[in-house]
C-alpha cells in the first residue's frame, strides 16, 4: 500500500505540471469569468440576507464570529454527530454567513466546477453546506440538469430550499443522507471538503460514493487532510490505510488537477 506521502508529492509534481502548462497556453481567466464569480457571490450572499432577515454589517459580524463558536462547538462536543447537529439557532446563523463566503474563496474550485456541472444531466453535491457554488451553475443550466444536494444540517437545507424556491429551480432537490439510498448513478458527484471531517472516509468514499458514480462519470473531490480544527487527525491514516485510496485508483483515473493536494482533482470512473 503506497503512503499518504507517496500521492502527496505526486499530486504536487501533476500540479506544477499544469501550472506550467497553462502558462505555455497563455492561459489567463477573463476578467467576465472573475466577474461571474463576484457576482454569484454577491447573489448568493443577498439571498442569505434576506433568509436571515439581516443586513450586511450582521453577516460580516456572524461571518467572523464563526470561528470562535466553531471552536467551541468542536472541544464540547459528544462525538462528531453531535458536533454537526449544533449547528442550529445563532450558531446556524453563523455557520450559515461563513459558509456562503468560504465557498467562493476557492476560485480553483469554482472554475473546475462549472464546465462539467453545466455538462452533465445529473449531478449530486455530497456534503454540499450551502452548495453555494453548486446553485449558482444549477441557474445557469436552464432546467436541463437534475442536482441532488446532500447535508446534514436542517437549517442549511432550509436555506438551499429558499434558494430554490426564489430562483425557481425546480429540478434542485435538498435531502438528508437517508434519502441517498434510493438515488440512482449520476455522471457527477462531487465531494470537497468532506472526508476530512470524517472518522471513517474509506468507508463513506466506497460504499457512499463510488457507486454514485456511472461508469465513465466524473467525481470532483477534494481533501485537504490536514491544517484546521476539525480536519480529524484518523482521516488521512484510515483513507490510505482501510481501502478508500486502493479504490479511488481501481475505480478511476486522474483527468484535470486542480491543486497541489493528492485529493484536489477531477476523475473520470473507468471500471
Amino acid at each position: 500500500m503506497l503512503s499518504e506521502n507517496f500521492y502527496r508529492r505526486l499530486a504536487s509534481v501533476r500540479f506544477r505540471i499544469a501550472k506550467l502548462a497553462a502558462l505555455l497556453r497563455r492561459r489567463n481567466r477573463p476578467m467576465a469569468d472573475i466577474g461571474a464569480l463576484l457576482r454569484d457571490y454577491a447573489q448568493a450572499k443577498a439571498d442569505l440576507e434576506a433568509f436571515l432577515g439581516i443586513g450586511n454589517d450582521q453577516f460580516w459580524q456572524l461571518m467572523e464570529a464563526w470561528p470562535q463558536i466553531e471552536e467551541a462547538l468542536f472541544h464540547n462536543k459528544r462525538d462528531l454527530m453531535d458536533f454537526y447537529c449544533s449547528w442550529n439557532g445563532d450558531n446556524g446563523r453563523a455557520n450559515l454567513c461563513a459558509n456562503v463566503f468560504n465557498q467562493f474563496l476557492s476560485a480553483d474550485i469554482y472554475f473546475a466546477v462549472r464546465p462539467h456541472v453545466v455538462a452533465a444531466r445529473r449531478v449530486l453535491d455530497y456534503g454540499c453546506g450551502t452548495a453555494s457554488v453548486t446553485l449558482a451553475h444549477a441557474m445557469l443550466s436552464a432546467g436541463r440538469t437534475e442536482f441532488v444536494l446532500v447535508e446534514l444540517q436542517d437549517m442549511v437545507r432550509q436555506f438551499i430550499q429558499f434558494r430554490v424556491e426564489r430562483h425557481h429551480l425546480p429540478r434542485v432537490r435538498s435531502i438528508d443522507l437517508a434519502g441517498l439510498s434510493g438515488e440512482a448513478a449520476f455522471d457527477l458527484v462531487m465531494c470537497i471538503d468532506v472526508l476530512e471531517h470524517l472518522e471513517n472516509p474509506s468507508q463513506v468514499f466506497i460504499e457512499d460514493l463510488v457507486p454514485r458514480v456511472a461508469l465513465g462519470g466524473l467525481l470532483i473531490l477534494r481533501a485537504p487532510w490536514r491544517g484546521q480544527l476539525t480536519h480529524i487527525d484518523a482521516a488521512p491514516e484510515d483513507f490510505y490505510g482501510n481501502g478508500g485510496r486502493v479504490a479511488l485508483a481501481r475505480h478511476f483515473v486522474e483527468i484535470e488537477r486542480i491543486g497541489a493536494n493528492d485529493l484536489d482533482a477531477v476523475y473520470k470512473r473507468i471500471r
